[in-house]
């Protein structure tokens, strides 16, 4: 094997490296993301209780924000 031969093999290794880097990046990127929309759907579904509670209770909520203000 000449020294251009070796060149190639070792840019051709590395180019295998940085693909699976590349792989293992977006997976990672992907999984993150999956778990953001995750807790994206757990955080609306706690807003929508959250607001059906208040609605609920409106006169309560109301009153308690009345008190404050004495």
């Amino acid at each position: 094997m000449n020294c251009v031969e070796a060149n190639m093999n070792g840019m051709q290794v590395k180019m295998d490296g940085m693909e699976a880097n590349m792989d293992g990046l977006k997976k990672g990127v992907e999984a993150k993301m999956n778990c953001m929309d995750d807790k994206m759907e757990e955080l609306r579904m706690n807003l929508n209780k959250l607001l059906q509670e208040m609605v609920t209770n409106g006169e309560r909520v109301v009153k308690e924000i009345h008190d404050e203000k004495k």
